[in-house]
């Protein structure tokens, strides 16, 4: 069985038109990833799914996207 784990980050607006989440240290470890890793973005309904873009077996973070009337 799959390990859920779920934890709070806020965006950061980085731009006019660009925002920012972290990941946990243990997270990004986990996976095997590096800094400056291409990861691959997919919206699904009210997800956020960030994946390795060149592996797409490996397990997807997931994150549900905020809903409309959010704020920063």
């Amino acid at each position: 069985m799959t390990e859920t784990k779920k934890e709070k980050r806020k965006l950061i607006k980085t731009g006019t038109y660009t925002y920012m989440v972290t990941l946990p240290k243990e997270w990004v470890q986990k996976l095997g990833w590096r800094a400056k890793q291409m990861v691959e973005l997919e919206q699904k309904g009210e997800e956020i799914v960030i994946r390795d873009w060149k592996n797409k077996q490996v397990s997807p973070l997931r994150t549900r996207a905020c809903p409309r009337n959010c704020r920063n």
